[in-house]
């Protein structure tokens, strides 16, 4: 069985026309085990705080972008290893 293809956690389109975004800090570290809607990390936008929540399961296995970095829609920060749904195929 192959390992799980890692997927990127992208910036997602905050409606922020030409504004600058920030990535404020990563709220989980590498290897983490992170859960679909758990909080990954804040952009900031001026005047507000972006909460960027994980949209699956999975494994945390690179950070691309530090804390304090710069970032616009569709920036990889990071990827992730999805979770593998065993399937029990007793037929």
């Amino acid at each position: 069985m192959s390992d799980p293809p890692e997927l990127p956690i992208l910036v997602p389109e905050l409606g922020n026309g030409d504004l600058a975004v920030r990535l404020g800090c990563w709220l989980v570290d590498v290897g983490d085990e992170i859960i679909q809607g758990d909080r990954l990390a804040e952009l900031i936008l001026p005047g507000t705080v972006f909460e960027l929540t994980a949209t699956a399961s999975g494994r945390l296995t690179r950070i691309e972008r530090a804390n304090g970095a710069t970032v616009e829609c569709g920036t990889v920060l990071g990827m992730f290893t999805p979770e593998i749904q065993e399937t029990n195929d007793d037929s």
